[in-house]
């Protein structure tokens, strides 16, 4: 189901501390739904979802309230203090399997959208894109079912909003194995699958990766 909550923009001396005491809410919660790095530190003007946020009606930021795809419209809007991931790819080996059936992309890799959502019925095949050992089979919150794939050498594919998984975590996997079907769990508008590329802790535009 789409998640709902309120957008924030944060203003100068606020910390995540203090923004998720505003609105009531864990700092694991925002964290979980943003791209925050790992110490927590905001930028004056970044743009904040807050799930399930309680609006203030002292807050001088005056957030508006969304829900679905009018939320996810408005975080992507470009802050012009949010550095821009790199889309140059470093080489690792041969081209990596198309992770499903079919190509109809609804979302590109972007600044703020770290992967690329291809859309298809719930229950279409996903397929390891390459071969590897099943590092997370689980529940990742804003992608919902997901599987995280080891493919060594500093590689991983991430798979997300799944409706079933077809393996673990620990099973190894050939390059074109199915491990789940398409679904629209997490934080999601619809069936599809989010597919990412990261390499040594970086993630980069899958297009330059998949043939």
């Amino acid at each position: 189901m789409p998640i709902s909550g309120v957008t924030y923009k944060v203003a100068r001396g606020e910390s995540l501390k203090s923004i998720a005491a505003k609105y009531d809410v864990s700092e694991e919660e925002i964290l979980a739904y943003n791209d925050i790095g790992s110490n927590g530190q905001l930028q004056i003007g970044q743009k904040l979802m807050i799930p399930g946020g309680k609006k203030d009606s002292y807050a001088e930021n005056k957030p508006k309230t969304y829900s679905g795809l009018s939320l996810i419209k408005d975080l992507i809007k470009p802050s012009s203090n949010t550095p821009k991931p790199t889309d140059s790819a470093p080489r690792v080996g041969n081209k990596m399997n198309w992770p499903t059936v079919g190509y109809r992309i609804t979302q590109y890799f972007s600044w703020r959208h770290f992967g690329i959502d291809v859309a298809n019925k719930i229950g279409t095949p996903l397929y390891a894109a390459d071969a590897g050992v099943v590092e997370v089979a689980g529940w990742g919150n804003g992608y919902g079912n997901q599987i995280l794939i080891n493919h060594g050498g500093g590689k991983k594919t991430r798979y997300a909003h799944l409706s079933k998984f077809s393996v673990k975590k620990g099973d190894h996997v050939n390059k074109g194995q199915v491990v789940g079907l398409m679904g629209s769990t997490g934080w999601s508008t619809g069936s599809h699958i989010h597919f990412e590329v990261i390499i040594n802790g970086v993630k980069y535009n899958p297009l330059n990766y998949v043939k």
